[in-house]
């Protein structure tokens, strides 16, 4: 069943047509794709055997919360039976969304709640197995390992929490239970990232590796104002409702934006390195967005106010160390990464630099750069190439989301301006969700763990402290383990 575009475009529902969207897939990772192809033709063949209807809620109905829920609603025989959010307004959106997205036959309106510990009460009454939790982030502890005592699954958004405490407290609760905690790193259910993994630690297609890049650009200060009706918050512990609605801005709520965004790109390095990382070094500041105010109309008149300060930077450089485990030489592997919020040149990425080539990464494809004089591989000579920035590429494209303005295409295309619509394969979001559902059909469990989530919230939120700071910050190895 095909649903209505969310917000990136239309959603298309096999995982087949996901590994077949590129024309562009090449020789060069024929052996790769075809076993990610038989991996998944057996992922959905038990899909579909286990095609029984789900009872989710969600607890958070924000704008990442009602994404996801839009997502998972494109799985079918998923559906929605509560909704909690302290904010009545993003209760009616969520309940909204069950109706437009949950097929008419499945559909049941949701039951709406203000407290969490009522809708844990509740669930097994309403039904419901699992839950969503997107509340902001110095909730995710408190709420996610309730609803485990409570005997809920639970798929919660990163970043696992505001603090490694309440991060670790989560590995330990879903131990205890024995019940299922995916962490919404979304990467690790993209078969292009598995594939990329393989390319790199089987092909060898960079030889070995010596440096990486990353980045996550963009052109926002974060707030979110609109017309919705406001209530007040200072009884659930938000001093005001910027504080509610711009939580990410403010230390009491959140981790900062490498929590936020930069946990994107350092779960990747974690997995394609396949180490934790040795030290990170930081800097930043609240360099750009100083006096910040607002307009609303008041009795027919504009009101001009000032927002509370933000307390996070608004732009983050930060350098990693890892241990080059890899060639067991005892070197360590050097990681330069940003996050901007003035300009969103070539949005996310990340690029890994070895001797021998260098394989740039990003969710709506990538590419293969050779290096000169580097031994050709077995299978390179039937490889498709491009000319890039004047040189031989090789495309490693398995599938293709929306190229949105200035990332994978500056390098393609050099015309960053224009807006290439690709025929689109499912978000990340979604197959994220949908390793969850399959966990709950089958019990076999995929996406991102716990404990890798666990690792990543200690390098983001331990970068966040060396950025304050300005200064190094050297990992000890039982720093990411959670005994």
């Amino acid at each position: 069943m095909r649903r209505p575009d969310m917000a990136t475009g239309p959603f298309v529902q096999t995982r087949r047509r996901f590994l077949g969207a590129s024309a562009a897939v090449t020789a060069a990772i024929a052996s790769g794709i075809d076993q990610l192809r038989a991996e998944e033709a057996d992922h959905d063949k038990e899909f579909t055997k286990q095609d029984r209807l789900v009872n989710l809620g969600i607890i958070g109905c924000g704008r990442e919360g009602c994404w996801l829920m839009s997502n998972s609603l494109c799985i079918p025989k998923v559906r929605y039976k509560a909704v909690c959010d302290i904010w009545p307004y993003r209760r009616e959106v969520a309940a909204g969304i069950c109706k437009q997205l949950t097929p008419a036959d499945q559909y049941v309106e949701p039951v709406q709640y203000t407290e969490y510990e009522k809708f844990i009460e509740d669930a097994q009454k309403n039904g419901i197995e699992a839950v969503v939790v997107a509340v902001p982030d110095w909730k995710h502890a408190e709420v996610t390992n309730a609803c485990l005592r409570g005997g809920l699954h639970v798929y919660c958004e990163k970043e696992m929490d505001k603090t490694i405490e309440g991060a670790r407290e989560m590995v330990t609760t879903a131990r205890e239970t024995n019940l299922i905690l995916q962490i919404g790193h979304q990467r690790h259910s993209n078969p292009y990232y598995k594939l990329a993994w393989k390319l790199l630690h089987h092909d060898r297609v960079c030889g070995r590796i010596t440096h990486a890049r990353g980045q996550f650009n963009r052109n926002m200060n974060g707030r979110w104002l609109d017309d919705a009706p406001e209530f007040d918050p200072t009884g659930y512990g938000y001093a005001t409702m910027s504080h509610l609605r711009d939580w990410r801005l403010y230390k009491k709520h959140g981790g900062g934006w490498m929590a936020d965004l930069g946990s994107h790109q350092v779960d990747v390095f974690n997995w394609m390195l396949n180490a934790n990382p040795h030290s990170v070094m930081g800097c930043g500041g609240i360099d750009y967005y100083v006096d910040e105010t607002f307009e609303k109309v008041v009795d027919g008149k504009k009101v001009v106010s000032p927002y509370p300060r933000r307390e996070w930077y608004d732009n983050v450089m930060c350098i990693f160390e890892y241990p080059d485990v890899a060639s067991r030489t005892g070197g360590l592997i050097r990681i330069h990464y940003q996050v901007i919020t003035t300009n969103k040149f070539d949005w996310f990425y990340e690029v890994l630099f070895g001797t021998e080539g260098t394989l740039f990464l990003s969710s709506d494809g990538g590419l293969i750069f050779r290096e000169p004089g580097a031994p050709k591989l077995a299978w390179e000579t039937e490889a498709t190439k491009k000319t890039v920035m004047g040189r031989d590429t090789i495309e490693t494209g398995v599938g293709r989301t929306l190229s949105r303005p200035g990332r994978l295409r500056f390098l393609r295309h050099g015309d960053a301006g224009e807006r290439i619509r690709i025929e689109t394969a499912k978000t990340e979001h979604q197959l994220s969700l949908e390793d969850f559902v399959y966990a709950l059909r089958t019990g076999i469990r995929g996406g991102c763990s716990p404990e890798d989530g666990y690792v990543t919230t200690v390098a983001c939120l331990t970068a966040s402290e060396a950025a304050e700071k300005k200064t190094k910050i050297v990992f000890k190895p039982e720093d990411f383990v959670v005994a």
